[in-house]
């Protein structure tokens, strides 16, 4: 089990074990492409808290983890055991000048040093 702090790290990990996810709550399946859109989306607009994170299992399972009330909620269940050949850079869906902030998550300018939430230098 690995911890993310956002959604499209997450895919890019999950995505090394399955192409497929079915969301748990309405059925919906999706694919890989479908994923990603689905994370910048997510990462632009509904930033996790400090104690939230993205849970990644060894079967390409997505889950959510809170540690303020010590809970975990089943997201995407995979549907294959089949991994993404090729991957996302990222730029397909963020311009190049944004980034996301390693330790937090938060979007930022590609040219900041240092995060505006956590205050993190940002690797180059």
């Amino acid at each position: 089990m690995e911890l993310f702090k956002t959604f499209t790290q997450t895919i890019d990990r999950a995505s090394d074990y399955c192409d497929h996810w079915k969301d748990t709550y309405d059925g919906t399946t999706f694919n890989y492409a479908e994923m990603m859109l689905l994370a910048a989306h997510m990462d632009s607009g509904y930033p996790l808290s400090e104690d939230t994170f993205y849970v990644v299992f060894p079967d390409g399972e997505i889950a959510f983890v809170s540690r303020y009330n010590d809970e975990m909620t089943c997201l995407y269940k995979p549907m294959n055991k089949k991994g993404v050949k090729q991957k996302f850079t990222g730029d397909e869906f963020y311009p190049r000048e944004t980034k996301f902030c390693p330790a937090c998550g938060q979007q930022l300018p590609a040219s900041v040093k240092f995060c505006t939430s956590c205050g993190k230098e940002q690797p180059r």
